[in-house]
């Protein structure tokens, strides 16, 4: 079946899916879809996402964003550190 794309903005395109294909997958709108590109074979899939997977990239974003943190609090530490006392010369009268 042919199917036109659609420019979305400067940087995607849409493509529709046929209603029939949809509802006989089970899926419902607004449910995330997992899509993948082979650069080797030029194939373009399209899955659903099992909960599973929504769990582990969920875990995966949640790391991400602690590993942010982290980091940001450990600059904040580096630059709270008082620097280092530099001996006074000796004066000399």
């Amino acid at each position: 079946m042919k199917r036109k794309l659609i420019k979305f903005s400067n940087y995607s395109f849409c493509l529709t899916l046929p209603k029939f294909a949809i509802e006989r997958l089970g899926w419902k709108k607004g449910e995330e879809v997992e899509v993948e590109f082979d650069e080797g074979t030029e194939v373009i899939k399209v899955y659903k996402m099992s909960k599973r997977e929504k769990r582990d990239e969920q875990d995966k974003r949640e790391k991400q964003v602690k590993a942010a943190k982290s980091n940001k609090e450990e600059a904040k530490k580096e630059d709270a550190i008082e620097p280092e006392i530099q001996p006074i010369p000796k004066l000399r009268w």
